[in-house]
């Protein structure tokens, strides 16, 4: 359902001339769009807001989209948590701890090439592409209650919006036990997919590895 709102927001925007359809863009539009995605998410993430203000959009009906936002993510979904507490505490934690992959200015260009890469491969930049894209990639991941860790479906889009944490980067395995670093240069799609696999597969033990 959030998905569906950001998707009608994001066509929304085109047709009001606040942003260009990613298809219509130049290279460095794309590059530049991809960086403030990347600079949106992790001004989210230190402000722990899921949908924060967007500077380029201050309308009636970004308003409402993200009152309908909010309303879904503060809903009670029945588990004891609502999604908007499974964010904060799981996946934005869990996106901190590598918080150098925002906030050095080469890996976020990295990021935004990244997310723009992503963004041409589903269909030239097709917005409806896009989001069915990471529907089914949520739809299809696992949340295990019982370590408090959120097992991603590792599909091509989930690779290629995370190779740089997977397949550029250097980062620190946070375990209940333990911390090491993993260094990740140059990877492949498949690689980050097979090394992805063995860093959820790890947590939390970290007997697992030693």
């Amino acid at each position: 359902k959030v998905f569906t709102i950001l998707a009608e927001r994001e066509l929304r925007q085109v047709a009001a001339g606040t942003m260009k359809a990613w298809g219509q863009m130049t290279a460095d539009e794309r590059l530049a769009a991809g960086c403030a995605a990347v600079d949106r998410r992790y001004k989210g993430l230190l402000d722990n807001t899921f949908d924060g203000p967007d500077t380029a959009d201050s309308s009636d009906e970004w308003k409402k989209e993200n009152s309908a936002i909010l309303a879904i993510m503060e809903a009670d979904i029945g588990v004891g948590f609502s999604l908007q507490s499974f964010w904060s505490h799981v996946i934005r934690v869990a996106e901190l701890e590598h918080e150098h992959l925002y906030s050095s200015h080469e890996f976020k260009v990295l990021q935004g090439r990244a997310y723009e890469q992503t963004r041409m491969d589903c269909n030239n930049g097709d917005t409806a592409n896009f989001y069915k894209e990471l529907t089914e990639m949520i739809s299809l991941s696992k949340f295990d209650r019982r370590n408090g860790c959120f097992i991603p479906h590792m599909s091509p889009v989930w690779c290629r919006l995370n190779w740089v944490k997977f397949g550029a980067a250097t980062i620190t395995h946070h375990t209940t036990a333990a911390r090491r670093q993993l260094l990740f240069h140059h990877n492949s799609l498949r690689g980050v997919h097979a090394l992805a696999t063995l860093y959820y597969k790890l947590q939390p033990l970290s007997s697992s590895l030693d």
